[in-house]
């Protein structure tokens, strides 16, 4: 499963405030998350790095509600 931080998913600076409403959101759902280091000239610290499928239903670029692939069917 490939993660992705907000910057890296949106090409952008997310800003505190979206990045928290993302992370609630994260939690509601159950997806499981992790950190990342990041050493750049702008930002030094840990990020926060979701599921890809995650982010695309969060952002709309799915039609499909996201599910924890993580959970085995049996």
């Amino acid at each position: 499963m490939e993660y992705k931080s907000l910057f890296e998913y949106l090409n952008r600076a997310a800003g505190s405030e979206l990045g928290t409403r993302v992370n609630q959101s994260a939690k509601r759902a159950g997806v499981k998350y992790r950190t990342q280091h990041v050493d750049t000239p702008m930002y030094k610290g840990e990020v926060m790095v979701y599921p890809t499928g995650f982010l695309d239903s969060y952002f709309g670029k799915t039609t499909k509600d996201w599910k924890n692939t993580d959970e085995l069917p049996f």
